[in-house]
């Protein structure tokens, strides 16, 4: 697995969203704006959701073919009623249910201990 400088910026532009440091989530993203020759975003530090949704659309432009980085968005913010977005995972992926952001115990894991149990959605 790689991490790009670029996806380090966006996970600190997401942390200082999520702590109320709007301005400094905008530079960071601004910062990857630049580097790529793109104007600065239009979003401004007034509103926290908005500028939590600027971060995810930048990740999404950002990181759209990055080794299935949006994969780990989408499940990371399924369940994120505070901040929604149309870039949650039950929006984008027909057929989602939130057991689909489990993934299955190997069966040698659970026969070599029994008090794992398997996720749910996946049978043993």
């Amino acid at each position: 697995m790689l991490l790009r400088f670029a996806e380090m910026y966006l996970i600190r532009a997401e942390a200082a969203a999520q702590l109320d440091h709007l301005d400094q989530a905008i530079a960071d993203i601004n910062t990857l704006r630049a580097r790529a020759g793109l104007p600065a975003t239009k979003v401004s530090a007034s509103s926290q959701s908005a500028v939590l949704i600027a971060v995810r659309k930048e990740r999404r432009t950002e990181m759209f073919t990055e080794f299935g980085s949006w994969w780990f968005t989408l499940i990371r913010t399924s369940t994120d009623s505070k901040y929604p977005a149309n870039t949650q995972a039950p929006a984008v992926l027909t057929g989602w249910k939130p057991t689909n952001a489990l993934y299955p115990i190997p069966e040698n894991q659970i026969s070599l201990n029994s008090t794992l149990t398997q996720n749910p959605g996946y049978s043993h």
